[in-house]
This record gives structure tokens, C-alpha cells and sequence, in this order.
């Protein structure tokens, strides 16, 4: 959740590349005032990633956050410069994030 506030939707002047793992709990308003004020809404989203396994308690809402930033934000394309993954037999958990954090860094380097 602080990459989706403090990050993503805060510091597009600085970052355009971005790992969420096992978060979001952003509400629409929220990114459309940020991602496309106008302050933000001309930089680049290089890449954004996000994960979750398929035991995590707030998948339901992870999933659902993801499709509303997909129709919310028309710089992120579905497979083109953003991915969902879903780890089986994974929580919310340190474990799932180090295979979050390994795929991340595959996808920016």
C-alpha cells in the first residue's frame, strides 16, 4: 500500500517503475486526482507489477483494484507495460514477496 500511495499515484516526477505486492486499497477518486491531475498525468508509467497469492486474505480486493486501476489509468496496457500475478500456495507473507520481489526485478532489469 505505501508504493500505491506514496509512489505511484505521489512521486511520478521521480519513479515510473513500480512492484505492489499483496496491496491495494486505493479508492478511484483517489487516482484520478493523483495519476491524472495535472502534476502527474504527463509522465510515463513504465511498468507496473503486481502480485498476490492465491491464499492472501485480501485477494478479492487485490483483484478488484486492479481491474478499476486497468480502467481508471489509460497509460497502464494489460501485458504491454503491466502484469497481475497470483503465486499458488502463498499468504500474505514474506515468503510470497521474495518471489514478487525476484519477478519484479526480471521484468525492470
Amino acid at each position: 500500500m505505501t508504493t500505491c500511495h506514496a509512489a505511484f499515484c505521489g512521486s511520478l516526477d521521480y519513479f515510473s517503475w513500480f512492484g505492489m505486492f499483496s496491496a491495494f486499497r486505493t479508492e478511484r477518486d483517489y487516482l484520478v486526482q493523483t495519476l491524472q491531475s495535472p502534476a502527474f498525468r504527463d509522465y510515463p508509467i513504465h511498468y507496473l507489477y503486481m502480485t498476490t497469492g492465491n491464499f492472501d486474505f485480501a485477494l478479492p480486493n487485490q483483484v478488484s483494484g486492479y481491474e478499476m486501476l486497468l480502467q481508471t489509468e489509460p497509460r497502464l496496457q494489460w501485458g504491454e507495460n503491466t502484469t497481475f500475478d497470483t503465486f499458488p500456495m502463498r499468504y500474505h507473507s514474506i515468503g510470497n514477496w521474495h518471489l514478487a520481489l525476484y519477478n519484479f526485478l526480471q521484468k525492470i532489469f
